[in-house]
């Protein structure tokens, strides 16, 4: 085995002579030092002239022109030269020199400075050679791929209403994560919302480098309220198994949404309603809205500090309830519907109510004479004409009008006529009944009439309708003279 090694070694002699710089292998350069090329290569360069009894210095450059092991230089100390101290230092053996470097790399230099000094006059060679064996190599890296799993989930969510997962992966280790694969089996009550009859997501995420991250999201829904926590699990072929939980609690929104008011009212006057909307869930209900709808023929007079007719909530915890009232009115017979709408987390409710809108009659009776006065005597006599006017000023219908006019002694009725066909009989003249006198409607009779006596005479109708309890009295004055 030494000789095999001793084969194997490549041996390289650099030589020094103080006063003169001399190389056994090649030319001598500027500086006085020498360079071998081969398996390793040794520059030796050093002073050429010093003085008696002076120290001095001379280094020697090893550099291997590829890897090499056992690198050793070995050196002798002339006689005429004491060896003071080297870096690095050597070992010393009577007058034998040696530095053992161990294993080198290609091309990285190794330096030794010697310190010397001279005893006696004379010229000196002082030479030293270098052993080493070529070296090769076989590399292999070590490495522990370590995946870690993240799962990111909503604190709270609402039944039937989406909500997101997030899965994070990552290789945290110091090698390639191989055929990574991520699964998340959501628990019973959940589905994925892309495909409702799914509980299982999967993510393929492959080979992972070293600090490779990948995220995923998916959508699920719960059917039922309650808490539900679900475990995702990572691992590859090479790594660890990883696993994360995230919990959800999942609440019903329930809510509810009333209306009352006034069931019944006169055209023109005003109804109230309120709207009351109460939280029976076990959710805090944020940032909603309630509308006002009023029907056809429905006018709002006052929404309680609504801005276009919707009011904003801010806030409705569990069993609390907001109210809100409006006043309206109609100006028209027959019933609306008064409406109120929310809508909360997506569910919208509506209620409602019913006001029945009635009209009242109002009957007017306007009589005139013309003209007036008249004169008993006069050559052709002179006539008077009655105008009788009823006027339904009201918002309904009147019914079985009727008409009868008294005249006194002064006057008598001559004839008549008008909306309905009337009888003079005597002093009294009547005429038939009107039906219906609808709201706004006017009827007119006449009645011409002649002077009898002198006087101030008062004529009198009489007005009489299913509406009115006792005959309305218009009085008219003529004079006759």
């Amino acid at each position: 085995m030494k000789l095999l090694k001793s084969l194997m070694a490549l041996s390289l002699v650099a030589c020094l002579v103080a006063g003169s710089a001399i190389a056994d292998c090649a030319p001598i350069t500027q500086n006085g030092s020498a360079a071998c090329t081969s398996l390793v290569g040794i520059q030796y360069a050093g002073t050429t002239e010093v003085s008696l009894n002076e120290q001095f210095s001379s280094q020697m450059i090893v550099t291997p022109n590829q890897d090499v092991a056992e690198v050793v230089v070995k050196s002798s100390v002339p006689e005429g030269l004491t060896y003071v101290s080297s870096t690095p230092a050597a070992q010393v053996n009577g007058t034998s020199l040696t530095w053992t470097l161990g294993d080198l790399d290609a091309f990285q230099c190794q330096n030794i400075e010697i310190n010397w000094q001279a005893n006696q006059e004379g010229t000196f060679k002082q030479c030293a050679y270098v052993i080493a064996y070529p070296r090769t190599c076989f590399v292999v890296k070590a490495t522990n791929p370590r995946i870690e799993v993240e799962k990111t989930a909503p604190e709270t969510a609402l039944v039937d209403q989406p909500f997101t997962y997030t899965v994070t992966i990552k290789n945290v280790g110091s090698g390639l994560a191989k055929n990574v694969v991520v699964t998340d089996t959501l628990p019973e009550g959940v589905s994925l919302v892309s495909d409702p009859e799914a509980r299982t997501f999967t993510m393929t995420a492959g080979d992972m480098i070293p600090g490779c991250v990948k995220t995923a999201s998916f959508q699920a829904v719960a059917k039922d309220r309650g808490t539900y926590c679900n475990k995702v699990t990572a691992k590859g072929d090479n790594t660890n198994q990883a696993d994360a939980q995230a919990c959800t609690k999942v609440f019903k929104p329930q809510f509810e949404i009333y209306k009352s008011g006034t069931e019944s009212q006169l055209v023109n006057k005003k109804a109230n309603y309120t709207i009351t909307v109460v939280n029976t869930g076990d959710t805090t209900f944020e940032n909603f809205t309630v509308s006002e709808q009023p029907g056809a023929n429905l006018q709002v007079l006052d929404a309680n500090g609504a801005q276009g007719n919707t009011w904003t909530v801010p806030s409705l915890g569990p069993g609390q309830k907001v109210e809100f009232s409006v006043v309206a009115t109609s100006p028209v017979v027959g019933e609306t519907t008064n409406c109120a709408t929310t809508t909360i987390d997506g569910v919208t409710k509506q209620a409602c109510c019913n006001t029945k809108w009635y009209g009242q009659a109002a009957l007017l009776i306007e009589m005139v004479d013309d003209p007036d006065p008249i004169q008993l005597d006069a050559e052709p006599a002179e006539e008077v004409t009655y105008t009788i006017t009823v006027t339904n000023q009201g918002t309904a219908d009147d019914s079985n009008i009727t008409m009868k006019v008294v005249f006194p002694a002064e006057i008598t009725p001559i004839s008549c006529g008008g909306a309905t066909n009337g009888t003079v009989t005597g002093k009294e003249v009547t005429f038939e009944t009107v039906p219906v006198l609808v709201p706004k409607q006017a009827v007119t009779w006449t009645i011409k009439a002649k002077g009898e006596a002198v006087g101030d005479a008062r004529i009198k109708s009489y007005l009489n309708s299913d509406l009115l309890k006792n005959p309305v009295v218009e009085e008219e004055s003529t004079h006759v003279y």
